[in-house]
């Protein structure tokens, strides 16, 4: 009792420290006093038949060098050579981790193994609704720290600390299956030590698994959507470039790695709804790739036929309502528009047999799509230009326009949630004016798969 209740009494003297330069100095003292009582508990530990004490004691230590990897090895930099795919880490924070696997390790009797599979155990058990009876290789602790246990796969799959305790056989689905908690956990976080641990841990369990070959189901598992859904919100908001980076490539690698039905299933599922328009484009643009493979092969594929035109006519080519919100709504959504209407230029030049079906359904997408898209880049135009006219004509007299309803249109939140200035009123004309140089963008897209239909409509009509 008195050495659970002291190190827990650690547990919370390292969550109110704050700087990871304090984390080193404290955690040589600790794992000073652990290797003490391991060494004092050796024998009682590695006993087939140990007390209830003994098991006590050994949880304790067990949970306790668990949340020692979220804090603080999590919280630490560990430099990573991404290009070589090797860890370069500081010779104390190496010396420290590896101290921390190799007390794990005593604890588990030389095998890592129940402790990776930890979190992939206790989500089965959650739904298939074990009892701690029925789980006769479980751990035995349901309070293990998830993030903890996701730094220590890190540990193990990206620098190699402790790769000795892994299971010699192993498969790519198992790796996926079990640290796809761990991806999300550390995912979630704010941190950015921790999201690029999680990122690493991500791009080397997919680097293990083939092209097409995880299924559609996968898709239902909380854990890699959620890893989905953390990795978008990782591109959409973090205020690190690299970080964004790292985000989009593990994306990607996750799209790749699914089955052409997960694919489709994925991007649905992504699309349904409002979106962030930059997203968006970057769905739009994965689906151009995947139509264009599909078209390149005989035989039925998800993205062709009836399932690709319910996708592109209930999600692709529908207006945002927040195109309308304003006259620059429909700026605000110039990257989703101009994917939509690059996409749909690219079906109908590139699918001279309809094996999508895009001209099955070019009648509707007209009525529906792009004479409303049309009307609303006009009232946009017209509204945009009038600010413009009014901006100018203040600015030559000297005066500031009394009419500022633009500046809240263009009102820009960054990466980290802080607002941008007001700016003044020469960029608020550069930006009214860039606003309208989108517009004709979009307009000129209009009018240019306005003349293919009707090019093709008159190929048609001759061939009659």
């Amino acid at each position: 009792m008195i050495l659970t209740n002291f190190l827990s009494s650690i547990q919370q003297n390292l969550q109110s420290t704050d700087r990871p330069s304090d984390f080193i100095d404290i955690l040589v003292a600790i794992l000073k006093f652990v290797r003490v009582v391991l060494t004092k508990t050796r024998d009682k530990l590695l006993t087939a038949a140990k007390s209830r004490d003994d098991k006590n004691v050994e949880n304790a230590l067990l949970r306790f060098l668990v949340y020692l990897l979220e804090c603080p090895i999590s919280l630490l930099e560990l430099n990573i050579d991404r290009e070589e795919s090797r860890g370069v880490v500081s010779t104390k924070s190496h010396e420290i981790s590896t101290e921390i696997v190799d007390s794990l390790s005593l604890l588990e009797n030389g095998s890592l193994q129940r402790l990776l599979e930890f979190g992939f155990r206790k989500e089965k058990k959650l739904k298939e609704r074990w009892t701690d009876e029925d789980d006769e290789d479980g751990v035995g602790n349901d309070d293990l720290s998830i993030v903890g246990l996701g730094c220590l796969a890190f540990l193990i799959y990206i620098l190699g600390i402790g790769c000795f305790c892994l299971p010699q056989v192993t498969t790519a689905k198992y790796a996926l299956d079990t640290n796809i908690v761990y991806m999300n956990a550390l995912t979630s976080s704010r941190r950015t030590a921790v999201l690029s641990k999680g990122l690493c841990l991500l791009e080397s369990v997919l680097n293990s698994v083939e092209e097409n070959t995880i299924g559609y189901a996968y898709i239902d598992d909380k854990n890699f959507l959620g890893t989905v859904v953390n990795l978008r919100n990782i591109m959409l908001h973090n205020d690190e470039q690299v970080i964004r980076r790292e985000a989009l490539k593990g994306f990607r690698k996750i799209v790749d790695a699914l089955t052409i039905r997960g694919k489709y299933r994925l991007l649905r599922t992504l699309y349904h709804g409002e979106i962030q328009s930059g997203f968006a484009e970057l769905l739009t643009l994965i689906l151009k790739e995947e139509i264009d493979k599909s078209l390149r092969v005989d035989g039925v594929s998800w993205f062709l036929g009836r399932s690709l035109s319910t996708f592109l006519l209930d999600d692709i080519f529908k207006i945002s309502p927040k195109s309308m919100e304003s006259e620059f709504g429909i700026v605000q959504e110039s990257n989703r528009v101009l994917s939509a209407l690059n996409l749909l230029r690219f079906l109908l030049i590139r699918d001279a047999e309809n094996r999508t079906e895009i001209r099955t359904h070019f009648t509707r997408i007209e009525a529906t799509y792009l004479k409303q898209l049309r009307d609303v880049v006009q009232f946009s135009k017209k509204g945009i230009n009038a600010l413009i006219r009014e901006n100018e004509e203040g600015r030559g007299k000297g005066l500031v326009p009394e009419n500022n309803s633009h500046v809240t249109a263009f009102d820009v939140t960054t990466a980290d949630g802080s607002h941008l200035g007001a700016g003044t009123p020469a960029e608020h004309l550069e930006s009214m004016k860039s606003a309208y140089l989108t517009l004709d963008i979009v307009e000129s897209i209009l009018a240019r798969i306005g003349k293919i239909s009707c090019e093709q409509a008159i190929v048609k009509t001759s061939n009659r």
